[in-house]
């Protein structure tokens, strides 16, 4: 999914600037957005062997500011945020914008489409540096492939899950399914590379992608061998050391979470608000009600999860694996090892136990863990198409009340019109 020029305007210089950034990872957009002209400096003097460190941190900072975004603009569509004050589009499932146009809530960390698709482009251009270097040229060559090959993949899997459809470097239109494919194989390049580095954070974090991934695909038994290697304990946090207002930040705290300019731009979705499993508060799920209501009598809630734009972000982990190794052992018949997982997790979180025998029922209650476990860390929209979950409110409903507006049955981001029309294979 090259960016459609509107996206990539000085992709070049960008790319130079991007590898600046690396020097002190998520934080130094900030000293990136002070160069006076970004199109006047030639990639080439970025793209050396000397400097492979900083263009793959520059690639995790891009892809690090895409998935802020990709948590909230999926979770508007995906039912863990509705609108706030002001009425959003996405919100009622017909509306979409251009994703690839800046925020105005964050415009130096781009927006939903043109970030991901930037962290894509970068991450598989830097990756296609370092098969051109040698070890000899690039010490330690191998555990920055892993990096940036389990980043590309991980790019890939927010546009194919969080879009309906995509482009490859100008390329013919692709379905969900085969960028996820795409995803994939960026994931198996990173184990193959994590492997022979002996790093065993990146290997686990490459095996979640790949499983994440081969769920989606509906390969459960080849998911689960994935992640059933991942040990108890792993976590992988994207960071955010926002230094200034202008650095790369949390978006999710400071669009959803927090105050934006006076007000909530969106709140906590009613799916989400006070949930509870067997009468039990689920700490998981972190919410609070702000005790007012917006412009639109809509009750105001909001999450503790994030307290400031520089809260980190669970981009793997441990308990991700689980749920995917459940949801497998329900599809091989191992309905009772599911359960088991499941109490571990609510073992470890202060929940009661789950008891069933029934394979739709525990299928359900995985659901259900993946929404608690998960929240606000950018997989609900990926489950809300695969299950599929049930559209709520249903489509036809009034939307906010406004005459001649209801919801409707989206379940994806279509392709930017910017990127359709700037790539004649797509048309």
């Amino acid at each position: 999914m090259r960016p459609s020029s509107g996206v990539r305007n000085g992709i070049a210089g960008s790319l130079a600037l991007v590898s600046l950034a690396g020097l002190s990872a998520c934080g130094a957009l900030d000293n990136l957005l002070d160069v006076e002209l970004p199109g006047q400096i030639e990639a080439s003097a970025a793209e050396t062997p000397a400097k492979a460190q900083t263009l793959v941190n520059g690639g995790i900072t891009l892809f690090n500011c895409g998935l802020t975004w990709h948590i909230v603009r999926g979770g508007l569509l995906g039912d863990e945020l509705a609108s706030g004050p002001q009425l959003t589009m996405a919100d009622d499932r017909t509306n979409f914008i251009d994703y690839t146009l800046p925020s105005s809530e964050n415009p130096n960390c781009g927006s939903h489409y043109s970030s991901i698709a930037e962290a894509r482009w970068v991450n598989d251009h830097v990756l296609g540096l370092l098969d051109g270097w040698s070890d000899t040229e690039v010490p330690g060559r191998s555990l920055l492939i892993a990096r940036t090959a389990a980043y590309a993949g991980y790019s890939y899997e927010l546009l194919g899950e969080g879009f309906c459809s995509a482009a490859v470097d100008g390329g013919p239109e692709l379905q969900s399914a085969q960028v996820i494919s795409l995803a994939e194989a960026r994931f198996t390049r990173a184990i193959d590379a994590a492997t022979a580095a002996g790093n065993a954070e990146l290997l686990n974090l490459a095996r979640v992608g790949r499983a994440r991934a081969r769920l989606f695909l509906n390969r459960p038994a080849d998911a689960r061998a994935d992640a059933v290697q991942v040990p108890q304990g792993y976590v992988k946090l994207a960071q955010y050391p926002a230094t200034s207002a202008r650095a790369n930040e949390n978006n999710v705290s400071t669009t959803a979470n927090q105050l934006y300019m006076g007000i909530w731009n969106y709140t906590i979705d009613v799916l989400y608000r006070d949930v509870r499993f067997a009468g039990t508060p689920d700490p998981r799920v972190p919410v609070i009600n702000v005790g007012r209501l917006s412009t639109y009598g809509i009750p105001l809630w909001r999450s503790t999860k994030y307290a400031t734009n520089s809260s980190p972000i669970e981009l793997a982990t441990w308990e991700e694996a689980q749920l995917i190794v459940a949801e497998a052992n329900v599809a091989a018949g191992d309905v009772s090892g599911a359960v088991g997982i499941i109490n571990q997790l609510h073992t470890k979180v202060g929940l009661p136990p789950f008891n069933s025998t029934i394979a739709a029922e525990v299928l359900n209650q995985i659901v259900y863990e993946r929404r608690a476990e998960l929240f606000l860390e950018g997989q609900h929209l990926a489950d809300f198409r695969r299950y599929p979950l049930p559209l709520l409110p249903a489509p036809g409903t009034s939307y906010y009340g406004i005459a001649g507006t209801t919801y409707g049955t989206a379940r994806c981001y279509p392709l930017p019109n910017s990127e359709r029309s700037n790539n004649p294979n797509t048309h």
